[in-house]
């Protein structure tokens, strides 16, 4: 009863492109369903597979040679909700793609599948869990950024380079894709992608040159600064 693995092209689905199993190993080549990867997270909560040590030390945020923290443990992506700790992790490979998200101590678990390639469902399993702790989620209400013009330059993500243009009450990110990401102001120079309201970039003004914050629900902030402009 294993289920079908899609992609989607062009607008239609398609039978996902063929991997050999013997490639990820155990980087993908696993199979399972909802039920069974709810005992897995029991049982990894109820410490039936390690001890309470190192339970505690996969959920301990790690901290790198120079001194800078990270929001992962061991295998795990760690953030907070209110009160709760969430412990997450994605999965995808050709035609698959998942997401499990837990919630401690209120001892929740979201697993979301998708037997489609396409964007972790991480969202989704987010936002169901606001429901299921009866805080539903709500979208950011747009707001108004004073000056969005003063942001607009070039700045270095990295190794990629990206553009930012202020147009009309929206700013255009230009650099990743196809064409540029639209965010919407959310208030204190911050913004939010018009599709997905969870990656959202923050300005700071206050130095010498602009810095650029780009921030993902459930992944590490990343900062650039803007080139100089003459």
């Amino acid at each position: 009863n294993r289920a079908a693995g899609y992609m989607k092209h062009q607008g239609r689905f398609l039978n996902a492109d063929y991997l050999s199993m013997t490639l990820p190993y155990a980087a993908g080549a696993l199979a399972s369903n909802v039920d069974d990867l709810f005992r897995w997270n029991r049982a990894l909560s109820r410490n039936e597979f390690f001890t309470e040590a190192s339970t505690a030390a996969m959920r301990t945020p790690y901290t790198l040679l120079d001194g800078t923290e990270t929001n992962y443990g061991f295998g795990v992506r760690l953030g907070s909700w209110g009160d709760q700790l969430l412990v997450e992790h994605s999965g995808g490979i050709n035609g698959f793609v998942c997401h499990g998200l837990r919630a401690e101590p209120r001892d929740l678990l979201v697993v979301v599948t998708n037997c489609s390639t396409g964007p972790s469902p991480s969202n989704l399993a987010f936002k169901a869990l606001c429901e299921v702790m009866g805080e539903p989620y709500e979208r950011p209400p747009r707001d108004i950024v004073a000056n969005m013009e003063d942001l607009e330059g070039n700045y270095q993500l990295g190794l990629m380079a990206c553009r930012v243009e202020a147009a009309d009450d929206e700013l255009l990110l230009h650099g990743f894709g196809e064409g540029p990401a639209h965010y919407y102001p959310i208030g204190d120079d911050e913004f939010a992608e018009v599709n997905n309201e969870f990656l959202r970039i923050r300005f700071d003004r206050s130095g010498p040159e602009v810095t650029m914050t780009l921030m993902l629900r459930d992944a590490m902030p990343v900062t650039a600064t803007r080139e100089a402009r003459t």
